[in-house]
């Protein structure tokens, strides 16, 4: 059937299709995605709004040069911030009724088309009327419980890394603990009238006897058992040493906080009368602290739960999970949700005053559950404030990248000099390089290893240095493809005096990462020098930032364009996203700004179509009280010679020479002679101010 027959069929007008499945994933199974079947494009954004006559394809800044090669002759580009929007013009253009699948919506975007569109009816059209969508693969979930931090973690065993974690977990323990986070976050609730305002109060409320409040005791995990800065000193009786704090986190799991630990905060954050319905996969991952290989790039498996004060039901075809909770198929959550909201099951509707459900739901869950239905952040906020363990595992991560990439930096200049190299070859390199090291890096622990021999699964990943995946596919773009933001590596051969940006990141069981180099192989311009080092401008500006927590982000990512918007010039994304640990690589920041603990990248960049691009990306913590500077998490050296010097303020030449001393550092004690050599050159001081 042609999209017109369908459309009447479906007695609608037009049909407004998005991107994404059931749970709101960033990245979807390709068994969800019917958007590349019916237009070819491959992006990550998109939305479609199919009326028949004519049929367009709405995306941001980042994929407009891709979706102008991509699109079959069916669909129309209509970029957003750009062209009129989707809601413009079904206003302007069309009579009747408007198709949405309700199941492949989210709340809020629903309720803007409802309210943007008020003079037409909303029916609920599934999206499989005009594209079938395929299976979906449910495979084995990954235990976190089961590993420790031994088992995985030996970044305490060289001396400068050791010195490094130390550092930052000093600066961590110096800032708002996760209790003072949260009730400032109730502070800012009330006073904006947020519907989820009491949960945060109900888990932070303090008793006398605190022995009758376990939440206060569980949120003490996400800290270190002692002031970090005693260490230094001469120990008492009741302090530890250094060595033995390490001992204590390695003899902990790499995820710091059990499930059991997490769904007593949850179940303290809710009352009698309130349960909750967790539609988001990364929630419902991190509160029973398994991970999965369902979703591409990120360590989800397809699920759903309930859960209120006494019970907890997982609805997942997954067959491995060891957690006492009461566990369902997958398919089943549909019927329960029905049962549920028509009070005809085992557990009522009817019986609850709330329920609350994950921020990201998708609009057919609220809608059934109507007035009760409460969207709720709680179980994001937890997520993004990350406890001692965490914040290991993801510099330990960062680290192997940093030693990845800049083995590959060395390849790059090495073998372009004897052969041809592809973009798509320097992908491939890349994670070749990343599973090498990785499995070198598990024999330094193998010796001391305590896994449990009995998981299977566990085991496998272990064996491979806990590296699971790239968190997205790589963006390796040479010459005017580094101008298309979300590129897709090619076999198009890298020449001599061009640009290659490479945008990558990983996957491991301790922690995720995301980090962009621009290099130049040859002779830069000076156009092309005074760009970077604009870029580079910005992001040591936002890096180097300090500034009250309620203002933080705004001002961070406003900073970061400064030296561009000085020529006239803006880049078309974000500047900052949160990053997950060992979940999901674009996190939310879920208090509004940022908050201490938070991970969070910093990536301005600039793109000139047809010339070159340039992104420099660094994921950074923030640390401190009332004010609020960062950390950094990255790792890897800038190409020396394309910053220009004159450029630079004090400040500036400061940070970097901070920042490559430190990298330098790092670095060094697992390079070749031949990387150590390109590494100290790239990590030179920048001396005096020109």
């Amino acid at each position: 059937m042609s999209f017109k027959e369908i459309l009447d069929t479906c007695n609608i007008s037009c049909m407004i299709v998005l991107l994404t499945d059931n749970h709101m994933n960033e990245y979807i199974h390709k068994a969800d995605n019917i958007i590349t079947p019916l237009t070819n494009f491959t992006g990550s954004t998109a939305t479609l709004l199919i009326t028949g006559d004519q049929n367009f394809l709405y995306t941001d800044g980042r994929y407009f040069i891709q979706a102008e090669k991509e699109l079959n002759k069916e669909f129309t580009l209509q970029k957003i911030d750009v062209d009129p929007s989707y809601l413009e013009y079904i206003k302007n253009n069309i009579v009747g009724n408007i198709g949405v699948d309700l199941n492949r919506i989210d709340t809020e975007t629903y309720e803007t088309i409802k309210d943007a569109l008020v003079n037409h009816e909303i029916l609920h059209v599934k999206n499989d009327r005009f594209c079938k969508y395929g299976e979906r693969a449910f495979n084995d979930t990954i235990d976190l419980e089961k590993i420790k931090m031994r088992d995985c973690i030996w970044i305490f065993g060289e001396k400068y890394t050791r010195k490094l974690v130390l550092d930052v977990l000093k600066q961590k323990e110096k800032s708002d603990s996760i209790e003072d986070i949260l009730k400032k976050s109730c502070r800012v609730n009330r006073r904006a009238k947020q519907k989820n305002t009491d949960q945060c109060k109900r888990v932070t409320s303090k008793n006398d006897d605190t022995s009758s409040n376990p939440s206060e005791e569980i949120l003490k995990k996400w800290h270190l058992p002692e002031n970090i800065d005693d260490i230094s000193k001469k120990p008492s009786d009741e302090s530890k040493t250094e060595q033995q704090i390490i001992d204590d986190i390695l003899d902990s799991n790499i995820v710091g906080i059990s499930t059991d630990e997490k769904l007593t905060l949850l179940r303290n954050s809710l009352d009698d009368k309130e349960c909750m319905i967790m539609s988001s996969m990364d929630e419902i991952a991190y509160l029973l602290n398994l991970r999965g290989t369902d979703i591409p790039y990120n360590l989800l498996f397809f699920s759903y739960m309930f859960v209120d004060k006494k019970d907890a039901v997982l609805f997942t075809n997954s067959k491995n999970i060891k957690r006492n909770i009461c566990i369902r198929g997958y398919d089943e959550f549909d019927d329960f949700l029905d049962t549920f909201c028509n009070n005809t099951g085992d557990i009522k509707l009817v019986e609850y005053s709330r329920a609350y459900v994950s921020s990201h739901v998708n609009s057919g869950i609220c809608l059934k559950l109507g007035s009760k239905a409460v969207t709720s952040d709680f179980v994001q906020k937890l997520k993004s404030v990350k406890n001692t363990n965490e914040i290991i595992g993801v510099v330990q991560a960062n680290i192997m990248d940093s030693i990845a990439l800049t083995r590959l930096f060395v390849w790059i200049r090495h073998t372009f000099q004897k052969e041809k190299v592809t973009e798509k070859q320097i992908g491939e390199k890349l994670l070749e390089l990343k599973k090498e090291l990785s499995m070198s890096f598990m024999r330094k622990v193998t010796s001391d290893s305590t896994a449990n021999m009995e998981d299977a699964v566990v085991n496998r990943y272990l064996a491979n240095g806990c590296f699971v995946s790239e968190s997205f596919e790589s963006i390796v773009g040479s010459g005017s493809n580094a101008a298309i933001i979300h590129y897709k590596g090619s076999g198009v051969e890298i020449e001599n005096n061009n640009v290659v940006l490479m945008d990558t990141g990983s996957q491991f069981l301790f922690g995720t990462t995301d980090i962009t180099r621009t290099l130049f192989l040859g002779k830069s311009t000076s156009k092309f020098r005074e760009y970077f080092t604009r870029v580079l401008k910005g992001q040591i500006m936002s890096k180097t930032l300090i500034a009250p927590q309620n203002r933080f982000l705004y001002m961070a990512c406003g900073i970061a364009r400064l030296p561009l918007w000085n020529i006239k010039c803006d880049y078309r994304h974000g500047t900052s996203h949160g990053v997950g640990h060992s979940s999901l690589v674009h996190e939310s920041l879920p208090f509004g700004s940022v908050v201490p603990h938070q991970m969070f990248s910093v990536e301005p960049g600039v793109y000139l179509e047809n010339e070159f691009g340039v992104r420099i990306e660094d994921v950074v913590m923030a640390v401190g009280q009332e004010y609020l500077n960062v950390v950094d998490l990255t790792y890897v050296p800038l190409q020396r010679d394309l910053i220009v010097k004159k450029m630079l303020l004090k400040s500036d030449i400061r940070y970097l020479n901070s920042y490559n001393d430190r990298v330098r550092k790092v670095l060094s004690p697992f390079m070749t002679k031949e990387e150590r050599k390109w590494l100290k050159k790239q990590t030179r001081k920048i001396c005096g101010w020109v």
